[in-house]
């Protein structure tokens, strides 16, 4: 553990609109978490989506050099590429997160509380971590793209299901129910098809029709659901997984074992580890990095920065 970890001052990016952080009494529990454990904070709030993304680049400039998010992965994600984007040397900064979305996957992989009062103290009491992160180049409208991601990302299958979630979730009667994404995921298999990919990977090139594939460099998404259960985040390489053509025998067969955490055993999945992924042709090109879909075209290219950035986990 480092022994100023405690002495930290910390600046928390807070997405208002994430878990239940639009109640009063959630708030005032964070608030007191942190007085009642002595860490010094001060907070920013999002205020649309993106915002975090600035408000951490602009952070770093201003020689902040330790941030918590309090909110998902999609928060945390914007709040990594808002460092990327400040110029400053990741491997400077330290990231810390109170969960409070609806996957949490990065948190659920280090084991980090879902309890905000545990997660606070881990402040105080963690230990810093340094992680593997990994980076996305793309083309939009021609014109080059880049985004970073800790926990994962994904084309296919993965695209159309969080497509699908964020066109209900803002729902009322639906808003914050982990359900939504299993949901989707039924509809998805059922009713995604396989689209053609070339894949340049470990010096190999092929093309063949390609039903989902996640580039892990954390095991889960989705809220708990393990589609590349053999990833680390500090061995320096992704876990990726492949899922090819499926009839619907087979994505049946395929929900049944992710859903039980084996989706390895599916006769229609590959894993392999790699540092580096291309893809140069893709009928369905779009993509997604730790749950936020993004507009892409090919080339896109997914490369491992090995030991990039510091992360508070449990000492344990």
């Amino acid at each position: 553990m480092m022994s100023d970890l405690g002495r930290r001052k910390w600046v928390a990016i807070i997405n208002p609109l994430s878990g239940k952080l639009g109640m009063h009494s959630e708030w005032s529990a964070i608030q007191n978490a942190f007085k009642e454990d002595g860490v010094s904070c001060v907070y920013m709030f999002t205020e649309h989506a993106g915002h975090a993304i600035d408000l951490a680049c602009d952070l770093v400039k201003d020689g902040y050099r330790d941030i918590v998010v309090i909110g998902g992965d999609g928060t945390l994600n914007e709040v990594l590429n808002g460092v990327v984007r400040s110029g400053v040397n990741p491997a400077e900064i330290t990231l810390a997160v109170i969960p409070n979305g609806t996957g949490n996957d990065w948190a659920r992989f280090w084991n980090i509380p879902f309890d905000k009062r545990q997660a606070v103290a881990l402040l105080k009491s963690g230990t810093s971590q340094l992680v593997d992160m990994g980076r996305c180049t793309y083309l939009v409208n021609g014109k080059p793209g880049e985004r970073h991601f800790l926990n994962i990302a994904g084309m296919g299958f993965e695209v159309q299901v969080l497509k699908r979630v964020n066109r209900i979730r803002w729902m009322t009667i639906f808003k914050g129910r982990r359900w939504i994404y299993g949901l989707s995921v039924l509809y998805s298999a059922i009713f995604s098809r396989a689209h053609e990919m070339t894949i340049t990977a470990n010096g190999q090139t092929f093309t063949k029709k390609i039903f989902s594939m996640s580039i892990g460099n954390g095991k889960y998404s989705g809220g708990g659901f393990k589609q590349t259960p053999m990833a680390s985040a500090t061995d320096g390489a992704f876990d990726v997984m492949l899922m090819s053509r499926l009839t619907f025998k087979t994505a049946i067969l395929g929900l049944k074992y992710l859903f039980r955490g084996k989706l390895l055993k599916h006769p229609a999945v590959k894993n392999f580890r790699t540092e580096k992924i291309i893809v140069s042709q893709a009928v369905k090109s779009d993509i997604e990095v730790d749950g936020v879909v993004l507009r892409s075209g090919c080339p896109i290219t997914f490369t491992i920065l090995p030991k990039a950035i510091n992360f508070i986990v449990p000492q344990s």
